[in-house]
């Protein structure tokens, strides 16, 4: 199986700092070797809501879902959502 972790973080500095010490726990520390394969990116997401729907209810415990998509060339990000919908 497929897991993937995301976090958010404050500052593109913060954030690498931990993906390096991820990176480290993994392959250096008590995870060396159990997690095979292991894949580490980064990137920044932007993204927008509207202040008036932000979360209401608590969420602990719950789980973020994502998709991964390698987009077809030519083929619009309209295009894709409705074809997996």
């Amino acid at each position: 199986s497929t897991v993937f972790f995301m976090n958010a973080f404050d500052t593109e500095e913060l954030a690498h700092g931990a993906q390096e010490a991820a990176k480290s726990f993994v392959n250096d520390g008590r995870l060396n070797g159990a997690i095979t394969p292991s894949q580490f990116t980064e990137d920044v997401l932007v993204s927008y809501f509207n202040a008036e729907d932000c979360v209401t209810t608590d969420s602990a415990g719950l789980y973020m879902s994502t998709r991964l998509y390698d987009i077809p060339k030519g083929m619009t990000l309209d295009a894709m959502i409705e074809s997996t919908s």
